[in-house]
Parts: C-alpha cells; structure tokens; sequence
C-alpha cells in the first residue's frame, strides 16, 4: 500500500508471487511454522492484512493520507526531519523479525509515504556495529536528503567507515 494511491491495497500480495496469483496468508504462515516457506513473517503479515475486509482498508487509507498531509504541511518545501534508521545499532541477520519485529517503524512509515529519505551512517558504536540516521523531505524535494548526507560525510571527514578495516582484538 502507498499512500499516493498508485498501489491498490493487494498488490504486495500479488507481487510476491509474480502477478501470477494473491498470496494465500494464512495457508503461507502455516507453511512458515513448518520451514516450507520462503516468505518473511512480515511479508506475511502485510499480506494477511492485506485481505482484510475494505470497510477496514478504507479506514486505515485515511488515517495513512490524512498523516501524509501533515507531513507535508510539516516539512512544507525546505523542511527535513531527522529519524533514526533503526532504534539500536545494526542487529544481526533476521533478529528483527525474531525479536524486534516493529523496531524497522522507522524507516518503514517513511517508505509507505513515499517521501524521500536517505540513509547517513554516523559511524560505528563501541562493537563496531554501524549506526545512522535517516533524513527525510518532502515529496518532491529529494536533493535536500541528499546535500544533507553530503555535509554530514564532508563533517565525519570521510563518511563511512568498513567495520572490516578496522584492527581486530585478540
């Protein structure tokens, strides 16, 4: 589901099997519990909520357009938002959908708004794990994201930093 109303609210279903046919949800999540499928929890979920009747589909596009108004009112044409990428620092491989599953909100409000964001690491913490931020404009105004994650590189003088080129202790 988008927002902007370009997505009908089944297509997500309809797009992890190809356009060939909806996903079954809760006939998948049973395969899930039986390690016969290939699709993640929250895939899952998207889809089982997907199939919810339309009167409750009409109602969450509502609530979902009237909160993308007031972004858009918030950050108007020079507006940026600041939102952390994900609330710790980088888990590891399919923690999140074990034990942190909404901890992706963040970044996953922004995506179904369809608003420009941009992702710009701020360095490692004390395991050497990266961290960031996400910088969010309004719909339209992408190069704003983009000039913000280039003086945040020229300030960290370099950006980025390979956790593998740092020294290992013994």
């Amino acid at each position: 589901m988008m927002v902007d109303g370009h997505l009908s609210s089944r297509d997500f279903s309809l797009t992890l099997f190809n356009d060939t046919s909806y996903l079954k949800g809760y006939h998948e999540l049973l395969r899930k519990f039986l390690f016969r499928s290939t699709h993640t929890l929250p895939a899952l979920g998207l889809a089982i909520l997907e199939a919810l009747p339309n009167k409750y589909n009409k109602r969450f596009h509502h609530l979902a357009h009237k909160f993308y108004d007031e972004i858009q009112v918030l950050l108007g044409n020079d507006g940026v938002l600041f939102l952390p990428t994900f609330p710790q620092s980088a888990p590891y491989h399919a923690w999140p959908l074990l034990m942190n599953t909404f901890d992706y909100i963040y970044c996953g409000i922004i995506n179904a708004l369809g608003l420009p964001s941009t992702q710009c690491p701020l360095g490692l913490d004390t395991q050497r794990l990266p961290l960031g931020i996400q910088c969010i404009a309004g719909r339209g105004h992408d190069q704003l994201t983009l000039a913000i994650a280039q003086e945040i590189e020229r300030a960290q003088q370099g950006g980025w930093v390979s956790p593998s080129s740092l020294p290992t202790s013994t």
